[in-house]
Parts: C-alpha cells; structure tokens; sequence
C-alpha cells in the first residue's frame, strides 16, 4: 500500500512538474546551421547567405548570444531566415520547439 501511495505522489509531481513548463519568451537570430553565429547581425547579406543555406539543405537554427539551439520544428521559423526575432518556445537541452515568432 505504501508503495502504492508513493507511486501516485511521485507521478503527480512528475505531471504537475510538466504543466509548470509553459512557454517563455526568447530573442535570437534564425541562422542556419552551418554559419550559425556569424549571421546575429541580420545584415542584408546574413539574411541572404542564411536563406541560401537553409535552401541548399543546411538546418535552421536558433541563436542567442553564444548559444545555438537546434529547431525542432524547422517549418515554423521558414519565414523568418536570417531575421532577428522573438520566439515563444520551449527550450529542452539544446533543442527549442517554437510556438510563435515575431519580428
């Protein structure tokens, strides 16, 4: 029984733990993968270069400052290559699952 009881209180903490989770909010630069920080500055040439790599099959990413956070869902952000943005997201590792972004 006591196993029981700690069992159903360790998966309720476990989900309420997971519903705590929400997005936050987060500004970077959409680069590609190979390029990657060079392209913070979202100059007309970054975007170009960045657009042109994503195209050629290169993956996009997510770059704030120094760290680089692979998108898991890459159509998400196709529109925005290159740009500075805000992201609405949930970060887990070095991997970001976008929910909206805004420039």
């Amino acid at each position: 029984m006591t196993k029981r009881v700690l069992a159903a209180a360790g998966l309720f903490l476990s989900f309420s733990a997971i519903a705590q989770q929400g997005d936050s909010a987060y500004k970077g630069t959409i680069s590609d993968s190979m390029c990657a920080a060079k392209h913070v500055a979202a100059t007309d040439k970054d975007i170009a270069c960045a657009q042109k790599c994503v195209k050629g099959g290169s993956p996009a990413v997510f770059v704030i400052g120094d760290k680089v956070y692979k998108i898991a869902n890459q159509e998400s952000v196709k529109e925005h290559i290159g740009h500075k943005v805000q992201i609405m997201g949930v970060i887990t590792g070095d991997t970001i699952r976008v929910d909206s972004v805004a420039m």
